[in-house]
């Protein structure tokens, strides 16, 4: 594709890189904990049934879903981060190349 007509790239904004990272973790750790609070009220009726005796679910959100949660929290953040910074430099050498060929 010669210069004359390649679509001109955007320069990259680092506040919208922190934006998306910030949205994903959430949304991410928020579908992590529903994962771990899934199979852990299965695990505790499941445990409940053969021991028998009454069910408490407080066990699932306490000492399965939240701490599941905070750990895939870590393990999202700090993959997230790398992808968005790769994909920012990506980014700004192809903008910054781009503007060293038109000029």
């Amino acid at each position: 594709m010669s210069s004359s007509t390649a679509v001109p790239i955007r320069k990259p904004n680092p506040y919208l890189m922190a934006v998306r990272l910030l949205v994903l973790t959430i949304g991410l750790t928020l579908f992590c904990f529903a994962i771990g609070l899934f199979f852990g009220i299965i695990g505790v009726v499941i445990a409940n049934a053969v021991r028998g005796g009454g069910i408490n679910l407080n066990l699932a959100y306490r000492a399965i879903a939240f701490p599941f949660a905070m750990v895939g929290l870590v393990a999202i953040f700090a993959t997230l981060l790398v992808y968005e910074l790769r994909r920012y430099r990506r980014q700004r050498d192809e903008y910054r190349a781009f503007h060293e060929r038109a000029a």
